[in-house]
């Protein structure tokens, strides 16, 4: 068995200057550089056994790491923003970017997503704009009978996210595919990882999203709901947003099959794309031939929760420029 791991009238602006920050008074990382990553080729990596992380991770109080970011997740992650409130070229998703930097001391997470903006300005070369368009969207709400997710065990040693993404470990053997059997390849990816004092998000904070046969199993750690609809929102064909005015950390686990609402949403929806896809029309409960639920069955059945499709306004950050290779580091 083989695994793989990877870890959203207006003046044009530098991506850094568009929220309003004085140029000449932006911290900077003391020493940073930006170069290629290697392209993911989900298929090849399981077949080959191959392990890969993808993420931005704080391995200690003076440095910052992002392994094979495309350029819509490094923005994502340096503004704060979802996913699909960022347009631009089709490459920023196809292209994938390392960034390795050296913090300077006592500096603050907002800080460093700062730093972060204006190094992705200066490398790239960047103006935006940002603008408001109406858009469909799915609202995930709470269910008629409440949530089903679970207080997180305060006694949990370390999760496999964090150790994944910190280089320190593999993820948990995966379970055997429905019917028994060793089944085909295994590819788990880590989305997100904390790291020491949440300089990179919380300890222990995380998804991990495994693909087997053509299933899906999304595992959350002490994560919030609308974490999960951000997740949610880079696996589909639209944004979802929390609208379920649930707060706090929680765990969960969320199996499925894929459906035609699938593989076209965000920086993952490509790689996310298996067999299945094209299956359930989007909202529908009829359950894959596997047996396995719909994406939207699998929610209401296993979570509690439910999408609703809508449209709304979606405030956007709009790449008006940007040069596919970065400048030299």
């Amino acid at each position: 068995m083989t695994r793989t791991v990877v870890g959203a009238g207006f003046a044009v602006l530098t991506v850094f200057g568009a929220w309003g920050q004085d140029a000449a008074k932006v911290p900077e990382f003391e020493v940073a550089s930006i170069k290629a990553a290697e392209t993911p080729n989900v298929a090849a990596m399981m077949a080959g056994g191959k392990m890969m992380r993808f993420g931005c991770i704080a391995p200690d109080a003076g440095r910052f790491e992002c392994t094979g970011m495309p350029l819509r997740a490094l923005l994502v992650r340096a503004y704060g923003v979802k996913t699909y409130q960022v347009s631009g070229p089709s490459w920023m998703d196809s292209e994938r970017f390392d960034v390795r930097a050296k913090v300077p001391p006592d500096t603050t997470p907002d800080q460093v997503n700062l730093m972060l903006q204006k190094l992705i300005a200066d490398r790239f070369r960047m103006t935006i704009h940002r603008e408001t368009k109406e858009l469909p969207i799915y609202a995930l709400v709470l269910g008629k009978n409440g949530h089903k997710l679970k207080t997180p065990n305060p006694d949990d040693k370390e999760p496999p996210i964090d150790a994944v993404m910190a280089g320190r470990g593999a993820p948990p053997p995966p379970p055997p595919p429905p019917g028994g059997g060793e089944g085909g390849g295994r590819a788990m990816m880590v989305m997100a990882g904390g790291g020491p004092g949440g300089r990179a998000g919380k300890p222990g904070q995380g998804m991990m999203m495994s693909m087997r046969s053509g299933l899906f199993e999304l595992i959350g750690k002490k994560t919030t709901v609308s974490s999960l609809a951000d997740m949610l929102g880079n696996l589909m064909d639209r944004p979802v947003l929390d609208q379920t005015e649930i707060k706090g950390d929680y765990d969960f686990t969320l199996d499925f099959a894929p459906d035609g609402s699938m593989g076209r949403g965000g920086p993952m929806g490509g790689m996310m794309a298996g067999p299945g896809a094209g299956g359930a029309a989007p909202g529908a409960d009829t359950p894959e031939p596997s047996g396995a639920p719909s994406i939207f069955s699998a929610i209401q059945s296993q979570l509690g929760l439910k999408l609703e499709p809508k449209k709304g306004p979606v405030d956007m950050i709009v790449i008006d420029k940007a040069e596919k290779v970065p400048t030299e580091n």
